[in-house]
C-alpha cells in the first residue's frame, strides 16, 4: 500500500530511486526490468510534470521493458506531456532494430495516439498525426535470418489494418489523405526496389483495408 501513495514520490525522487534506468546487457540473454516504473504509473496522473521528466530521460535507454512502461505510462498524462513523449517514442522508430519490438503491440501505444487525435489543442493533434505517420510508415526490414529485407512498420501486419482504421477516424479527410498517399508511395517504392539485392519475400501493409 506504501508505494500506491504518491507522496512517496518526492522522498524516493530525493533518494535517487529513479536515476538508474537498465539498458540492453548484450551478454545477458534476458532484459532487466524496471520496476521503478510501475510505481510512476501510479502516480503519473498527481505528478504529470515531474513523472514526464524521469520518462523523457528514460527513453534514452534500448531496453525494450523500459520502452513498453513509458508506452504504458504516457496515455496517463496530461495532454501537454503526451506530446512529450510521443516525440521520444516516434524518435524509436527511426532505427530498424528497434522495428521487431514487441511494445509496439502494446494496445496503451494506440490510446495514446487516440487521445493525442482527439485533442482540441492542435499541437497535440500534430504530434499524434506525427506518431501515426511514424508508426504505420512502410519501410524496409532487416531480416538477417531470411537474409533478406522487406517492407514493414512498427506496427506489426496482424494488427495493422484495423489500428490504422481506428486512428484514421480522427483524422481529417485531408491528413488522411496526405498520410495513405505517403504510405502507398512508400510501400511500392519498396516492392519496385531494382538495387544489388531483391526482396525475395515482401510484405505490404493492407492500407487499403483501412480507407
Amino acid at each position: 500500500m506504501g508505494l500506491e501513495n504518491p507522496r512517496w514520490f518526492e522522498v524516493l525522487k530525493k533518494e535517487g530511486a529513479f536515476g538508474s534506468i537498465p539498458n540492453v546487457d548484450e551478454r545477458a540473454s534476458t532484459y532487466r526490468d524496471w520496476p521503478e516504473g510501475i510505481y510512476l504509473k501510479k502516480v503519473a496522473s498527481s505528478q504529470p510534470n515531474e513523472v514526464t521528466e524521469i520518462l523523457r530521460r528514460a527513453g534514452e535507454s534500448n531496453n525494450p521493458l523500459v520502452r513498453r512502461m513509458i508506452i504504458e505510462i504516457a496515455p496517463e498524462l496530461t495532454t501537454e506531456n503526451m506530446a512529450k513523449l510521443s516525440k521520444i517514442i516516434g524518435e524509436w522508430t527511426e532505427n530498424s532494430s528497434t522495428m521487431d519490438s514487441y511494445f509496439w503491440t502494446d494496445s496503451a501505444l494506440h490510446t495514446l495516439i487516440e487521445k493525442l487525435l482527439t485533442s482540441e489543442d492542435n499541437g497535440a493533434h500534430g504530434s499524434g498525426v506525427n506518431l501515426v505517420r511514424q508508426c504505420f510508415m512502410p519501410r524496409p526490414m532487416d531480416d538477417a535470418l531470411a537474409g533478406f529485407s522487406e517492407p514493414s512498420a512498427c506496427v506489426p501486419e496482424f494488427e495493422y489494418a484495423d489500428r490504422l482504421a481506428q486512428a484514421s477516424m480522427h483524422l481529417s479527410l485531408g491528413e488522411r489523405h496526405k498520410i495513405y498517399e505517403a504510405f502507398l508511395t512508400a510501400g511500392l517504392g519498396l516492392l519496385n526496389h531494382d538495387g544489388k539485392g531483391t526482396y525475395s519475400k515482401t510484405w505490404i501493409p493492407s492500407i487499403a483495408d483501412a480507407c
